[in-house]
């Protein structure tokens, strides 16, 4: 199976191999920031980012931090994902006319294609009887 996957560029062949072999990835970075992570080392400052043109290399003390934090809990987060695989998603929830909506709109952005404006700008206009409308006419906003 190993030898198969290599031949084949690397590619896992079922979803849930592909997401063990994401999980494993995320480990290694997290552990590869995590090692360098030392909670008495100085705090990286506004004068060192500057000074390294706005890159500190291996990431700031809070990526180092964060990365310790989620190294301890990426073996949960696996278990947790794997075992709501086949549950209700958010999805299931979203009438299916907006959902398909934004489906298009998604599918164009990713494509670069153009998306038509389906939708009535006129019809949807805000007017004075909300709130927000109100609040942005007393703040000087006119339309």
């Amino acid at each position: 199976r190993d030898a198969s996957r290599r031949q084949s560029g690397g590619a896992a062949s079922t979803a849930d191999e592909r997401e063990a072999e994401l999980h494993e990835h995320r480990k290694l970075e997290y552990a590869a920031l995590a090692k360098h992570a030392d909670e008495d080392a100085p705090r990286d400052t506004v004068e060192d980012a500057e000074y390294y043109g706005g890159v500190i290399e291996g990431g700031t003390w809070e990526h180092k931090a964060r990365a310790k934090e989620m190294l301890k809990t990426a073996d949960q987060a696996l278990e947790l994902t794997m075992n709501a695989k086949g549950r209700h998603h958010v999805a299931d929830y979203i009438p299916k006319e907006e959902l398909d909506k934004f489906l298009k709109k998604a599918d164009a952005v990713t494509s670069g294609k153009q998306l038509e404006n389906t939708e009535d700008f006129a019809k949807n206009a805000l007017d004075e009887s909300n709130v927000g409308y109100q609040m942005l006419q007393q703040q000087g906003w006119q339309q």
